[in-house]
Order: C-alpha cells, then sequence, then structure tokens
C-alpha cells in the first residue's frame, strides 16, 4: 500500500529539532524544488548520480532516508537497498517509480514505500518526512536498547 498523507500532518512543521539528510539516487537532474520544500521541514537533500556516488555518500552522511530511481546508470533500487542495509543505521528506502506492482517487491526485501511517478513535491516531502519519523523512532529504540555510538550522539 503507498502510504497516504498522516491525518493532522503538517508539512510547515520541522520534522526534528535537527537537520536529518536525506539522498536522492538519479541520473535525473531538476531537483531544486524537492529541495528547498525539504529545508522548509529542516530536511537536507544530497544528490548522487550513480550508486558509486551514494555508496559513498550514504558512508559519510548517515542519512535517514533514502530515495532511489528504480534504474539509475550502475545498477538498480536493489543495489541502492543492499548498500544501505549495510550501514549502522540504514535509512529508510524509498524507491521512485511508475511501476505500482513494485511495492510489494521493495517491502519484502525491506524498503519502505514506492514513491509512484510522476508525483507532486507536496506528496513527496509528506512520504520523505513520513519515512524520516519512522527513521527516528527506530533510532529511539536503538537508543532505549543501548543503541550504537551513532544513536546516543543523536540523543544529546
Amino acid at each position: 500500500m503507498v502510504l497516504l498523507p498522516a491525518v493532522g500532518f503538517s508539512t510547515a512543521s520541522p520534522c526534528l529539532g535537527f537537520p536529518l539528510d536525506v539522498l536522492l539516487v538519479s541520473a535525473m537532474g531538476g531537483t531544486a524544488g524537492l529541495a528547498s520544500a525539504l529545508s522548509e521541514v529542516n530536511c537536507v537533500l544530497h544528490e548522487a548520480r550513480s550508486l558509486e556516488e551514494a555508496a559513498i555518500l550514504m558512508e559519510k552522511l548517515e542519512p535517514a532516508a533514502v530515495i532511489t530511481d528504480e534504474r539509475v546508470p550502475d545498477g538498480d533500487w536493489h543495489t541502492t537497498l543492499s548498500v544501505a542495509k549495510t550501514l549502522v543505521e540504514p535509512p529508510a528506502v524509498i524507491v521512485a517509480s511508475r511501476n505500482t506492482w513494485l511495492l510489494a517487491e521493495v517491502t519484502a526485501e525491506g524498503g519502505m514505500d514506492v514513491l509512484l511517478k510522476p508525483y507532486t513535491v507536496a506528496f513527496a516531502v509528506e512520504t520523505i518526512l513520513i519515512a524520516c519519523q519512522r527513521w527516528f523512532r527506530g533510532q529511539e529504540t536503538r537508543l532505549a536498547r543501548g543503541g550504537s555510538v551513532a544513536v546516543r550522539a543523536l540523543a544529546s
């Protein structure tokens, strides 16, 4: 099921008290509108044009969410998800695609959602914020269990 915006959910309020990194893996450009909208809700959009670049940025940034095109020049969403799963604090992975049937496969393999193309910036931001909130709840759970150094740093 494709996530719908939560009742009473406001994109005008910050996701958290500190900025969260979001990574977009896409060979396409033109993300200024999305970057601007995310900055208004305390998220910073980073872009990778290849999986190689995405792997480097995921390791460096430890993003809360990764949005990946179904296919990129050097791979596909499977590879992006595999790289994300290797991180100490795996991000929520969202696949941008025109294929509605892909949702079952993405979620079965550990991805969070499919963002159906073409999408509006407002819907993309709401989907990303839901992913960030899920990621943060996971961090809180890890912290309650003793967590990692990265999670403890988030809490301080």
